[in-house]
C-alpha cells in the first residue's frame, strides 16, 4: 500500500496556483488554460486567495502561482499579504499578475510585491499563454512601455515636489522555453524591467 501512494506521489504533476476571488472568472482562466496545462504536464488548481492557498497539500510542488486581480489593486494590503504568504510556501516558484489595470504603478508594486510577471487582460490570450509559459521557465515579462510611464516625485531646492518622468532600466533577457505553439528549442527574448532610481 505504501508503495502505491508513493508511486502516485511521483507521478503528481507540479500545481499552477490560479488564485482569483471569483469563482465565474476562475473558471474562465482554467477553460483558457486546459490545454495549456496539458502541453506543460501541469495541474491547474484554483483557489480562492482570501482563504488562501493552505489547502495545497504539503510536500506539492508549485510550478507557477498566478493571481488574477481583475480591476482590484495590487496595492491593496489583502493582495500584497497574499503574494507575500505565497512567497514564502513556495519561494522558488515565480508569481504572475494578471489585471485589469495596466498602470505603471500597479506594475511596479507587482513587482516590488515578488511577482516575476504581469500580464494585462488586454493582452491577446495566445500572448498570454506564451508569458506565462516563459515565466514558469525561469523567464520575467512585465509591459515595458507601462513602466516608462511611471511618474516620480523629486525634492528642488525649496523642498516642494515636484513630477517627472522616472529612469527606469530595462534589459533584454533570454532564457530556454518551449513556445505554446509547439516551437522547440528556440531562444525566447522578452524585456524585464530590473530597476528604477528615486
Amino acid at each position: 500500500m505504501a508503495a502505491v501512494s508513493e508511486s502516485a506521489a511521483l507521478d503528481r504533476r507540479p500545481l499552477v496556483v490560479v488564485a482569483d476571488a471569483l469563482e465565474l472568472r476562475r473558471a474562465g482562466v482554467l477553460s483558457l488554460m486546459g490545454e495549456w496545462a496539458g502541453a506543460h504536464r501541469v495541474e491547474l488548481r484554483a483557489v480562492d486567495p482570501a482563504l488562501g492557498y493552505e489547502l495545497i497539500e504539503d510536500g506539492t510542488t508549485c510550478a507557477l502561482g498566478m493571481l488574477n486581480l481583475g480591476f482590484q489593486s495590487v496595492a491593496l494590503p489583502d493582495t500584497l499579504d497574499w503574494m507575500r504568504r505565497f512567497k514564502e510556501r513556495f519561494p522558488d516558484s515565480p508569481l504572475v499578475v494578471v489585471a485589469d489595470r495596466d498602470d505603471a504603478e500597479e506594475v511596479v508594486i507587482a513587482f516590488r510585491g515578488g511577482a516575476q510577471g504581469f500580464i494585462p487582460t488586454s493582452t491577446k490570450p495566445v500572448i498570454a499563454l506564451q508569458a506565462l509559459s516563459f515565466i514558469m521557465n525561469g523567464g520575467s515579462f512585465f509591459p515595458p512601455g507601462t513602466l516608462l510611464r511611471l511618474p516620480r516625485r523629486r525634492q528642488d531646492s525649496a523642498g516642494k515636489g515636484e513630477r517627472r518622468a522616472a529612469s527606469v532600466t530595462l534589459v533584454h533577457v533570454r532564457h530556454d522555453c518551449q513556445s505554446t505553439l509547439g516551437r522547440t528549442g528556440n531562444r525566447a527574448g522578452r524585456r524585464t524591467f530590473t530597476g528604477w532610481r528615486s
